[in-house]
């Protein structure tokens, strides 16, 4: 779905080129010829605009099925690079690698001369390499008309320099999603300093590459289809390569699977929510844990203490959305520590709910609750709790509720315990001193220092992802190598790790009494 949202939309885009006349530097697809915007069609999504059907023949059996089934692109990537996955590698299918004069040797032991037009045409019609020795059997065969593997073959020589959307040979555009407006402007106003700083302080070293990172942002209001308009937006008339620091609290799932569909990496969004499930896993990357992976440790933290039995826990939350992943991270916890649970009660909608919540849970006996929502509703559920004689040890997270839970009523002193991601200690020397010299170089004046440190922190993996990916950037290469990064230092959190099936660069938190 995201290849073929963002192919299309640059389809629109070189028509719109043609007829206004209006110059697109960036957008790489308007260099493209019809021919070759055609191949890359067949390349991306196995259809043509030809009209003509496009089959593949796959497995030992060659089974006959919709070349949209098995595009090339499925396989070898956006950049023709290939991705090994379930035992499969694909190999490179880049025209440089294709055509290099001295041939191939394969690990197999295969060898063959060089490709060229009518070689690959016959590899992907008959199964056989130059030398006409049959090509592993995983690569399935093609149908299509002789016109169709001319455009094919025609984009396949412009692949490996069909640079990412937002990609110029003078700059990137990276795009980000920060309130301007009501209750959240402070923070918009940090994180987007913050980033523009950075920015250009990296720019004026040389950027990456020679070229300079360009901001560009999408204003987060107070209505979910609002924002989603604004959204699409900046990625429809602003193309950008990927989306850094996003600030949209309790937008998230709309914008994280919004960002999915288009197939744009997002990196470092400043989030404690869970994420959808399923999205987190392909092109998003948080560098710290969320309110799920707070929830845990927690929960965590109280099994083995004489002081806290295992007993009953149980959640109350504000109406969080995906609050059900909260509630898997706990349950598995609960488990495994002998603690009952977790029910989950919400608070949305005020009144009496707390009230409610205080009498159904003191009835259950539970005797551990974890707190998941805004400062208004923590302590009102407190204060309800100690209405009742009911003193239950609360669990929260210290970004999202820290104040209040300094505001609870005595009774529950030596009963409440903060979970934090990160705390300053976290920070090096090195990267202390060197925001400090971003401050002063460029006036930043916050009262949000951590959710800079953490807009910062997020640049420079960004940063470190895109010179790891090289000159001949893709989209696909910056996923690869930020999924590459071990123990990463940005000297402003914890070290960061992510992986094919690792998302949260910095697991875990830190446990502090209140």
């Amino acid at each position: 779905m995201a290849r073929k949202r963002t192919f299309s939309y640059l389809k629109r885009l070189v028509g719109a080129t043609f007829l206004l006349e209006i110059p697109l530097t960036g957008v790489p697809a308007a260099e493209l010829t019809e021919q070759e915007l055609r191949g890359k069609e067949i390349y991306l999504e196995g259809e043509s605009e030809s009209g003509d059907r496009i089959f593949a023949l796959v497995g030992r059996s060659r089974v006959k099925v919709p070349g949209a089934v098995m595009p090339c692109g499925n396989c070898h990537g956006n950049d023709g690079l290939g991705r090994p996955e379930g035992g499969v590698d694909p190999p490179d299918i880049t025209w440089t690698s294709l055509t290099r004069e001295y041939g191939h040797r394969h690990p197999s032991g295969r060898a063959h001369p060089p490709f060229d037009e009518g070689t690959i045409a016959n590899a992907l019609r008959a199964g056989v390499d130059p030398a006409f020795n049959d090509l592993d059997v995983t690569m399935p065969l093609y149908e299509m008309s002789d016109g169709d593997m001319a455009a094919l073959i025609a984009y396949m020589r412009k692949l490996e320099g069909d640079l990412g959307p937002g990609v110029s040979e003078e700059a990137i555009r990276i795009g980000t999603l920060l309130p301007r407006s009501g209750a959240l402007k402070g923070f918009g106003d940090a994180i987007g300093a913050a980033l523009e700083a950075y920015f250009a302080d990296l720019n004026a070293r040389g950027g990456i590459y020679g070229r300079k990172l360009e901001l560009v942002v999408a204003d987060r209001v107070d209505d979910t289809a609002k924002t989603r308009e604004n959204l699409l937006r900046l990625i429809r008339e602003e193309p950008v390569f990927a989306f850094l620091g996003a600030f949209a609290p309790g937008m998230e799932t709309m914008v994280f699977t919004l960002l999915e569909e288009e197939g744009l990496p997002n990196i470092g969004p400043l989030t404690l929510f869970p994420v959808p499930a399923g999205v987190a896993d392909s092109r998003a990357f948080l560098t710290m844990a969320g309110i799920a992976e707070q929830a845990r440790v927690l929960a965590k933290h109280l099994a083995g203490k004489a002081a806290f039995p295992p007993g009953p826990l149980a959640l109350v939350h504000s109406g969080v959305a995906n609050v059900e992943e909260v509630v898997d991270a706990l349950g598995a916890t609960a488990a495994r520590e002998a603690f009952a649970g977790p029910p989950a009660l919400s608070l949305a909608g005020g009144g009496d709910a707390p009230v409610r919540a205080v009498a159904e849970l003191a009835k259950a006996g539970v005797k551990y609750i974890v707190f998941v929502g805004i400062d208004e509703d923590l302590r009102a559920f407190a204060a309800a709790a100690a209405e009742a004689s009911w003193h239950p040890a609360i669990l929260v997270s210290g970004p999202l509720n820290a104040r209040a839970a300094l505001d609870l009523p005595k009774v529950f002193d030596g009963k409440v315990f903060a979970a934090y991601p990160t705390l300053p200690a976290d920070a090096s020397q090195a990267g202390r001193a060197a925001m400090k010299r971003l401050t002063e170089a460029h006036g930043l004046e916050s009262g949000h220092p951590a959710t800079q440190n953490a807009a910062v922190a997020a640049a420079k993996l960004l940063a470190e992802g895109l010179r790891r990916a090289g000159r001949t950037l893709s989209q696909e290469k910056l996923v690869r190598s930020l999924e590459a990064l071990a123990r990463y230092e940005t000297g402003l959190l914890p070290p960061v790790s992510f992986g094919p099936a690792r998302r949260v660069g910095s697991d875990g938190a830190y446990v502090i009494p209140v």
